[in-house]
Protein backbone atom coordinates (compact mmCIF):
# COMPACT_ATOMS: atom_id res chain seq x y z
CA UNK A 1 0.00 0.00 0.00
CA UNK A 2 1.39 3.42 -0.95
CA UNK A 3 0.95 6.65 0.99
CA UNK A 4 -1.41 9.34 -0.15
CA UNK A 5 0.26 12.48 -1.47
CA UNK A 6 -1.30 15.51 0.21
CA UNK A 7 -0.62 19.05 -0.96
CA UNK A 8 -1.48 21.39 1.92
CA UNK A 9 -1.64 25.17 1.48
CA UNK A 10 -2.74 26.86 4.73
CA UNK A 11 -2.77 30.46 3.52
CA UNK A 12 -2.15 30.54 -0.22
CA UNK A 13 -0.63 33.62 -1.78
CA UNK A 14 -2.08 32.53 -5.13
CA UNK A 15 -5.29 30.67 -5.99
CA UNK A 16 -6.17 30.93 -9.65
CA UNK A 17 -7.15 29.15 -12.82
CA UNK A 18 -5.63 29.34 -16.28
CA UNK A 19 -5.95 27.68 -19.67
CA UNK A 20 -3.42 26.74 -22.34
CA UNK A 21 -4.09 26.17 -26.03
CA UNK A 22 -6.54 27.35 -28.66
CA UNK A 23 -10.30 27.49 -28.03
CA UNK A 24 -11.72 24.01 -28.47
CA UNK A 25 -8.36 22.43 -27.59
CA UNK A 26 -7.60 24.24 -24.34
CA UNK A 27 -6.38 22.52 -21.21
CA UNK A 28 -7.56 23.99 -17.91
CA UNK A 29 -5.67 24.13 -14.63
CA UNK A 30 -6.07 25.29 -11.06
CA UNK A 31 -2.91 26.73 -9.56
CA UNK A 32 -2.26 27.16 -5.82
CA UNK A 33 0.89 28.65 -4.32
CA UNK A 34 1.83 29.20 -0.69
CA UNK A 35 4.82 29.07 1.63
CA UNK A 36 4.49 25.26 1.40
CA UNK A 37 5.11 25.30 -2.38
CA UNK A 38 3.01 25.28 -5.54
CA UNK A 39 0.46 22.79 -6.86
CA UNK A 40 -0.87 22.62 -10.42
CA UNK A 41 -4.03 20.58 -10.96
CA UNK A 42 -5.29 19.66 -14.43
CA UNK A 43 -9.07 19.72 -14.80
CA UNK A 44 -11.90 19.97 -17.26
CA UNK A 45 -13.37 23.33 -18.22
CA UNK A 46 -16.70 22.20 -16.79
CA UNK A 47 -15.04 21.46 -13.42
CA UNK A 48 -13.50 24.94 -13.21
CA UNK A 49 -16.83 26.56 -14.14
CA UNK A 50 -18.75 24.39 -11.64
CA UNK A 51 -16.30 25.29 -8.85
CA UNK A 52 -16.65 28.97 -9.70
CA UNK A 53 -20.47 28.73 -9.69
CA UNK A 54 -20.41 26.92 -6.35
CA UNK A 55 -18.18 29.66 -4.91
CA UNK A 56 -20.72 32.27 -6.06
CA UNK A 57 -23.56 30.34 -4.43
CA UNK A 58 -21.55 29.99 -1.21
CA UNK A 59 -20.85 33.73 -1.01
CA UNK A 60 -24.55 34.46 -1.55
CA UNK A 61 -25.54 32.02 1.20
CA UNK A 62 -22.92 33.38 3.61
CA UNK A 63 -24.20 36.91 3.00
CA UNK A 64 -27.84 35.87 3.54
CA UNK A 65 -27.07 33.93 6.72
CA UNK A 66 -24.71 36.70 7.95
CA UNK A 67 -21.98 34.14 8.62
CA UNK A 68 -19.20 36.22 7.08
CA UNK A 69 -17.67 39.44 8.34
CA UNK A 70 -19.23 42.18 6.18
CA UNK A 71 -15.81 43.87 5.81
CA UNK A 72 -14.57 40.79 3.92
CA UNK A 73 -17.37 41.17 1.40
CA UNK A 74 -16.44 44.82 0.80
CA UNK A 75 -12.81 44.09 -0.02
CA UNK A 76 -11.99 44.09 -3.73
CA UNK A 77 -11.41 40.72 -5.40
CA UNK A 78 -7.81 39.54 -5.62
CA UNK A 79 -7.32 39.10 -9.35
CA UNK A 80 -4.40 36.75 -9.83
CA UNK A 81 -3.24 36.96 -13.40
CA UNK A 82 0.45 36.56 -12.57
CA UNK A 83 2.90 34.51 -14.54
CA UNK A 84 2.88 30.74 -14.34
CA UNK A 85 6.24 28.96 -14.69
CA UNK A 86 6.65 27.08 -17.96
CA UNK A 87 6.65 24.29 -18.83
CA UNK A 88 3.46 23.59 -16.91
CA UNK A 89 3.74 20.28 -15.09
CA UNK A 90 0.55 19.05 -13.48
CA UNK A 91 0.81 17.43 -10.08
CA UNK A 92 -2.40 15.46 -10.64
CA UNK A 93 -5.73 15.51 -12.49
CA UNK A 94 -8.82 16.62 -10.59
CA UNK A 95 -11.49 14.07 -9.85
CA UNK A 96 -13.72 15.26 -7.01
CA UNK A 97 -13.86 18.77 -5.56
CA UNK A 98 -15.33 19.86 -2.25
CA UNK A 99 -15.70 23.18 -0.45
CA UNK A 100 -16.70 24.10 3.10
CA UNK A 101 -16.96 27.34 5.09
CA UNK A 102 -14.64 27.64 8.09
CA UNK A 103 -16.40 30.21 10.25
CA UNK A 104 -13.60 30.39 12.84
CA UNK A 105 -11.02 31.51 10.24
CA UNK A 106 -13.48 33.23 7.84
CA UNK A 107 -12.00 31.19 4.99
CA UNK A 108 -13.26 28.63 2.50
CA UNK A 109 -11.72 25.17 2.71
CA UNK A 110 -11.16 23.78 -0.77
CA UNK A 111 -10.24 20.15 -1.37
CA UNK A 112 -9.50 18.65 -4.74
CA UNK A 113 -8.96 14.91 -4.98
CA UNK A 114 -7.28 13.22 -7.91
CA UNK A 115 -7.93 9.81 -9.39
CA UNK A 116 -6.38 6.86 -7.59
CA UNK A 117 -7.41 3.28 -8.18
CA UNK A 118 -10.95 4.36 -9.04
CA UNK A 119 -12.13 4.57 -5.43
CA UNK A 120 -13.53 7.92 -4.30
CA UNK A 121 -12.93 8.98 -0.70
CA UNK A 122 -15.39 11.17 1.19
CA UNK A 123 -13.84 14.64 1.10
CA UNK A 124 -13.97 16.83 4.20
CA UNK A 125 -14.56 13.78 6.42
CA UNK A 126 -11.23 12.55 7.70
CA UNK A 127 -12.80 10.49 10.48
CA UNK A 128 -13.20 7.49 8.20
CA UNK A 129 -10.04 5.51 7.53
CA UNK A 130 -10.10 3.65 4.23
CA UNK A 131 -7.24 1.44 3.10
CA UNK A 132 -6.51 1.74 -0.60
CA UNK A 133 -3.72 0.26 -2.67
CA UNK A 134 -3.33 3.43 -4.72
CA UNK A 135 -4.84 6.35 -2.77
CA UNK A 136 -5.56 9.46 -4.85
CA UNK A 137 -3.61 12.66 -4.39
CA UNK A 138 -5.39 15.48 -2.61
CA UNK A 139 -4.87 19.21 -2.40
CA UNK A 140 -6.27 21.08 0.60
CA UNK A 141 -6.24 24.86 0.99
CA UNK A 142 -8.00 27.62 2.93
CA UNK A 143 -8.87 30.57 0.69
CA UNK A 144 -10.09 34.07 1.60
CA UNK A 145 -13.31 35.60 0.24
CA UNK A 146 -11.38 38.18 -1.88
CA UNK A 147 -9.35 35.32 -3.42
CA UNK A 148 -12.58 33.41 -4.14
CA UNK A 149 -14.12 36.47 -5.80
CA UNK A 150 -10.96 36.90 -7.90
CA UNK A 151 -11.13 33.22 -8.93
CA UNK A 152 -14.76 33.71 -10.02
CA UNK A 153 -13.77 36.71 -12.18
CA UNK A 154 -10.86 34.90 -13.81
CA UNK A 155 -12.97 31.82 -14.60
CA UNK A 156 -15.68 34.04 -16.09
CA UNK A 157 -13.08 35.68 -18.32
CA UNK A 158 -11.60 32.30 -19.34
CA UNK A 159 -14.99 30.85 -20.25
CA UNK A 160 -15.87 33.93 -22.33
CA UNK A 161 -12.66 33.51 -24.35
CA UNK A 162 -13.77 30.08 -25.58
CA UNK A 163 -15.69 29.10 -28.67
CA UNK A 164 -18.92 30.95 -29.32
CA UNK A 165 -22.14 28.92 -28.99
CA UNK A 166 -24.29 28.11 -32.01
CA UNK A 167 -27.39 30.33 -32.00
CA UNK A 168 -29.54 27.34 -32.99
CA UNK A 169 -28.39 24.48 -30.74
CA UNK A 170 -26.09 26.12 -28.16
CA UNK A 171 -23.16 23.79 -28.86
CA UNK A 172 -19.72 25.40 -29.32
CA UNK A 173 -18.75 26.28 -32.89
CA UNK A 174 -15.28 25.30 -34.11
CA UNK A 175 -13.49 27.71 -36.49
CA UNK A 176 -14.37 25.34 -39.37
CA UNK A 177 -18.04 25.13 -38.26
CA UNK A 178 -19.93 22.29 -36.60
CA UNK A 179 -22.57 19.68 -37.35
CA UNK A 180 -25.68 21.29 -35.91
CA UNK A 181 -28.34 18.85 -34.66
CA UNK A 182 -30.99 21.53 -35.19
CA UNK A 183 -30.05 21.67 -38.88
CA UNK A 184 -30.39 17.89 -39.35
CA UNK A 185 -26.63 17.44 -39.25
CA UNK A 186 -25.71 20.11 -41.78
CA UNK A 187 -22.69 22.24 -41.16
CA UNK A 188 -23.21 25.75 -39.82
Amino acid sequence: MSDRITYLHDEPSRFTSFALGRPGEREFFIYVESAQGATTIACEKSQVIALSERFSELITELRRARLVDSQLLLRPPILDSGDIAFPVVEDFTAGVMGIAWEESTQRVQVEIQGFGDGTIIDLLNDSQSINLEDPPEIMRTFVSIPQIRGFISIVSELSNLGRKPCMFCGLPIDPQGHLCPRANGYRR
